[in-house]
């Protein structure tokens, strides 16, 4: 578990990276912002992972993604405040079994919520202002979007 942690990634990488992991892992309460601004930089970026849940955290000010989850499976991502990404706020790619409940997603340059090539993301409760666009999904089957 990853509690109560404030992580600056001073502009370079993911504050928080997590790969090639089945073990079941939770990040609670945090802070993490100033990723790099290469791609799949991110807030926290996930790949080829599966039970990871992320709840009430603070992402904001990240140079490219605020939170990237790629490739991987049974993902919660609830209650947390995403923000001022260069990119978009949450972006999902080849990944199943997503949720992604009551975050406030606010002023991302693109996306608040991207998805592509992914199965059943379910996308409900959350708050989305001042993004290019709300949420946008391609080749994303399967899924749901409630507000």
């Amino acid at each position: 578990m990853i509690t109560n942690k404030s992580i600056n990634a001073s502009y370079s990488g993911s504050a928080i990276y997590i790969r090639n992991t089945r073990v079941f892992l939770q990040i609670f309460n945090c802070e993490l912002y100033n990723a790099g601004n290469q791609w799949g930089d991110a807030g926290i970026r996930i790949n080829n992972c599966s039970n990871i849940i992320i709840i009430n955290n603070d992402i904001h000010d990240n140079g490219y993604f605020g939170m990237m989850v790629y490739s991987s499976n049974l993902i919660s991502i609830k209650n947390s405040s995403i923000g001022r990404s260069i990119q978009n706020g949450i972006y999902c790619y080849n990944s199943r079994n997503v949720i992604l409940l009551q975050n406030n997603i606010l002023s991302n340059l693109q996306a608040g919520i991207r998805s592509l090539y992914s199965f059943n993301v379910s996308c409900e409760g959350n708050v989305l202002f001042n993004n290019s666009y709300g949420i946008y999904f391609s080749s994303t089957n399967q899924s749901r979007i409630s507000f």
